[in-house]
């Protein structure tokens, strides 16, 4: 994105108000969602081609009767409240659990957020330089 403003930045600067150079963290941010949503169906499919890859972006992550035992033998400082959904046999015995994980898909999100924040602005400044308004 930022090439064509590299190229036309003397023109810009002598005849624009804005400045249009753009922060290192919009690379990094490119290269988080492009690594971690190549094809943009992160938020909006269920399915991709990679069904490990489906299970890792999902919220809600599948544990384990020892995983559950795990959480609950932490010491009370280290505990925290879950969401959960247990999922028993005929016999009340566990068969699977889900548990929503907050921490998923967090980096990703503050990515898009921000370079999201940075396109809009861009739009903004466009729309003002550029068009001479709305």
């Amino acid at each position: 994105m930022g090439e064509l403003f590299i190229e036309h930045a003397e023109w810009l600067q002598e005849n624009t108000k804005c400045d249009w150079t753009f922060d290192d963290d919009n690379k990094t941010h490119v290269r988080l969602i492009h690594d971690g949503d190549p094809r943009s169906t992160f938020f909006r499919y269920p399915t991709t081609k990679n069904l490990a890859a489906d299970v890792d972006k999902s919220a809600m992550q599948e544990f384990t009767s020892k995983d559950l035992e795990e959480l609950f033998a932490r010491p009370k400082e280290d505990q925290k409240k879950v969401f959960a959904m247990i999922v028993e046999n005929d016999d009340k015995e566990f068969v699977r659990g889900y548990m929503f994980d907050d921490e998923r898909g967090k980096e990703l999100s503050a990515a898009l957020r921000a370079f999201s924040t940075t396109c809009d602005n861009l739009h903004a400044a466009l729309r003002m330089e550029m068009c001479g308004g709305w």
